[in-house]
């Protein structure tokens, strides 16, 4: 595996411009200000953010995720045929037109002339297919599978990725700021099966030292190992629970595995056999606290896929909630 960052390769792509805004202050982000807390917090189902409709218990190793375990969960796809449409990237519902992703996985839609931001930062030359969806609610990507779950399906209208991210990274640059902002055509239905996942916007997330050894949960389609070791893709949606490591850790073998500096605005989880892979990239690292969960991470990077000593790195959600609360309407 060439490069350090789990990245999609699609062709025959039509140009389309997407707006961003730039905030004024782009430090990561320390600390929360109450009018975010409140813009968040009244985003369409939050109150009934973060509930998982099935009893989820310890997981000692990736196993297939529970109808409604995730009613968070969604996958972004491209149309290449009739009624037919590939996915190639996970993300995570936080209201019901909005969901958050990963910012790698939109580097192969970049403009060929390799314009980086433009119009003073405030949009991002891309090359995007029209029709690129979001599929919620659903549990088996192939649709012939009867699993009881009623998937929607929902245009997306734009893709808004982080100003600051580096889109011309190799092997081991981690540049941080892995995160984009989608917004769906229209509102997705809420249900047993589809809800948001509650944004970390609590004070613990500024004062917790990065959770070591808490174990989050992450659940996606992703390979279930390297390409390169015949792992192949999943339609079956499955969840893993992976233990966090120390700052400290992570640097150390980032270091060691990738012979690079780790951005500020990421962490690590490993456990012997287990990690996210390519198809993962952009869902959630679902951490849960007084029986919700919350977005405590995106799955960003890693060499490989569960290789010994090579955690995978995840780039950390409430460093950015202004971010994102400034691009909410």
């Amino acid at each position: 595996m060439k490069t350090s960052v789990w990245l999609v390769t699609v062709g025959l792509c039509v140009k389309l411009v997407i707006s961003a805004k730039v905030r004024d202050e782009e430090d990561i982000e320390t600390s929360i200000e109450p009018e975010t807390v409140n813009k968040l917090t009244s985003l369409p189902g939050s109150e009934n953010c973060g509930i998982s409709g099935a009893k989820t218990g310890r997981i000692v190793g990736g196993e297939p995720a529970k109808l409604g375990a995730w009613p968070w969960v969604a996958a972004v796809g491209i149309p290449v045929g009739k009624d037919k449409s590939v996915f190639f990237c996970g993300a995570s519902l936080i209201s019901d037109k909005y969901a958050v992703t990963a910012a790698h996985c939109f580097t192969e839609f970049r403009s060929s002339s390799g314009q980086g931001l433009k119009d003073g930062g405030r949009s991002q030359e891309y090359k995007m297919i029209p029709g690129m969806i979001l599929r919620v609610g659903d549990l088996n990507l192939d649709d012939t599978v009867e699993d009881g779950a009623k998937p929607q399906t929902i245009t997306i209208e734009k893709v808004v990725s982080h100003p600051l991210f580096i889109t011309k990274r190799s092997y081991g640059e981690t540049k941080g700021y892995d995160i984009a902002l989608l917004k769906l055509q229209k509102p997705v239905t809420f249900s047993d099966l589809v809800r948001p996942i509650c944004l970390p916007h609590k004070d613990i997330f500024y004062t917790s030292k990065d959770f070591e050894g808490y174990q989050p949960f992450v659940a996606g389609w992703g390979l279930t190992n390297e390409e390169k070791k015949g792992g192949k893709k999943s339609d079956q949606l499955l969840q893993i629970q992976l233990p966090l490591l120390g700052s400290n850790d992570c640097v150390d073998l980032l270091k060691r595995a990738a012979k690079t500096e780790m951005h500020e605005d990421s962490i690590c989880a490993m456990a012997e056999g287990k990690d996210a892979c390519q198809g993962d990239s952009g869902g959630p690292l679902a951490l849960p606290i007084d029986d919700r969960y919350y977005l405590y991470g995106i799955v960003s990077y890693g060499p490989g896929c569960a290789r010994k000593d090579a955690p995978g790195y995840y780039n950390k959600v409430h460093t950015h909630l202004k971010w994102i609360a400034s691009l909410i309407d």
